[in-house]
């Protein structure tokens, strides 16, 4: 059985819908979005890499390419090379420009790794093991299908392309060489300058970028007309005394609320598994479309859930109220589901994803209330989770349940009673912190959302994929206070 019909075999025994395409015989992605006439960036480029000597399959949107130091960080592997011509069928067991996004089909299989920004698609398009053969389905039955590692593997201006407002102004590029690249570099760092030395930067994607292109060795400027790249140059300096501390997290950002200032910014657009910061979502839409004092039962599908619980019986009543406790002070999986379960499941999720567009989150996908990574699509981003946190904090009633360290949940219709802790430890160590919430799955890492106040100081921190939340937000806190106060 070759590759094409392994594919195919699988997606019938699945019961997976698809479009099958035959078309003439392609090489590139350029060449396969033109024969399927459909967008380049719902075509996934499937590349064979080896990574220390092992084999490793990686998925891009069609419309980008492989960055291979993000890829040997994230795996922590010190040699990454692509596979040549003849590695890549051997691995494969099909020709170059034929080989599908089905890693886990090769014999033997190997890992697959998958860009989350092709996730974002609601279709991919691939060919099927055959240059002439492909097919069209939806990103995420073959998410599931594949059951590929997520993380970001693609070339930083793909996914700022991607993620851009519809109709972007274009842009057209300048590269400067030799000495006129110094000067060049020395002009914009002194614009840079200047402008800092007396206002913060108001736009912390501009922040992250110069940040980035520090590391790298580049320096870029992007405006609404231009974009200006010099390599390689001495770096301009941040408009910051000194620059933020190095930490874990993929993502974050820092907000000063007082002044309205966006201090910082590391890949806000990044989309990421939020985990249980999902439950703010869960909150505000549970306090604004149900009576507080209105008796939930605990459904018997909510308990022994493979997640943080508080341990909620089947058939146990409690006021709305104290379940949105057990909600966001322990971030009680069985009181996310029990809350859902008052309606139907799956038309609770859709009034958060309905109050996800109202407040603007348009990088976010909810498939749960708890904030599991599920075979469906559950994603969101530092500037989505930034927006959803401050509408959540105008409410005084989601302000004193985040800022609760203890409190005890009883029962209506028995003597249980359960006390539960505020899961997140800087309420308990930072004097000032009014809380917010906590997440964690072994995909999405450790996630915080976090708010401080104290004084005249209030500083907002939305962080994805840390390796040490607390710490991390520590670090950045400090930071904060610091650029404030010079």
């Amino acid at each position: 059985m070759n590759l094409n019909e392994k594919i195919i075999n699988l997606l019938k025994e699945k019961n997976v819908a698809y479009d099958a395409i035959e078309h003439e015989e392609v090489k590139t992605s350029e060449e396969a979005a033109k024969v399927r006439n459909n967008p380049l960036h719902e075509g996934a480029k499937a590349l064979i890499f080896l990574a220390d000597n092992k084999p490793i399959q990686i998925i891009v949107p069609g419309d980008a390419k492989v960055d291979k130091e993000k890829v040997k960080a994230e795996l922590k592997v010190e040699k990454l090379k692509m596979a040549s011509i003849e590695e890549a069928e051997k691995i494969s067991g099909a020709k170059v420009g034929g080989i599908p996004p089905f890693g886990n089909l090769f014999d033997p299989a190997i890992q697959v790794y998958v860009s989350s920004i092709l996730l974002t698609n609601e279709f991919i398009e691939f060919n099927a093991g055959d240059r002439g053969k492909s097919i069209r389905m939806k990103a995420v039955a073959w998410k599931e299908l594949v059951n590929p590692i997520i993380g970001d593997y693609e070339m930083a201006e793909k996914k700022s392309k991607k993620l851009s407002p519809p109709n972007p102004p274009s842009k057209t590029k300048v590269k400067a060489k030799n000495n006129n690249s110094i000067i060049i570099a020395v002009i914009f760092g002194l614009i840079l300058l200047t402008a800092g030395i007396y206002q913060r930067i108001t736009n912390p994607q501009k922040a992250l970028d110069n940040k980035q292109e520090v590391s790298e060795n580049k320096i870029t400027e992007s405006t609404e007309s231009a974009q200006f790249k010099v390599e390689p140059a001495e770096p301009a300096p941040l408009p910051y005394k000194f620059p933020p501390p190095e930490i874990s997290a993929k993502a974050y950002g820092i907000v000063d609320l007082t002044s309205g200032t966006k201090l910082y910014y590391k890949n806000a657009d990044q989309v990421l598994h939020p985990a249980s910061v999902t439950k703010i979502m869960t909150a505000v839409v549970a306090y604004e479309n149900y009576d507080l004092d209105k008796p939930v039962v605990v459904p018997t599908k909510c308990v022994g859930l493979n997640a943080s619980s508080i341990g909620l019986k089947a058939n146990e009543v409690f006021t709305m109220e104290d379940l949105i406790y057990g909600l966001l002070v322990p971030s009680g999986a069985d009181a996310a589901c029990a809350i859902a379960n008052i309606v139907d499941e799956s038309e609770f999720v859709g009034q958060m994803n309905q109050k996800a567009k109202e407040i603007g989150m348009e990088n976010t996908s909810f498939n749960n209330e708890i904030g599991l990574d599920t075979s469906e699509i559950q994603f969101s981003t530092i500037n989505d989770l930034e927006k959803l946190t401050t509408y959540a904090l105008k409410s005084s009633f989601f302000r004193k349940i985040v800022g609760t360290k203890e409190v005890t949940i009883k029962a209506l219709n028995s003597t249980n009673s359960y006390k539960i802790k505020n899961t997140n430890d800087l309420l308990f160590t930072i004097p000032g912190t009014v809380g917010i919430k906590t997440g964690y799955t072994p995909t999405a890492g450790e996630c915080l959302a976090y708010l401080y106040e104290n004084k005249g100081q209030e500083f907002l921190i939305i962080m994805l994929g840390s390796n040490d939340r607390f710490g991390d937000t520590t670090k950045i806190l400090n930071w904060a206070k610091e650029q404030v106060a010079l």
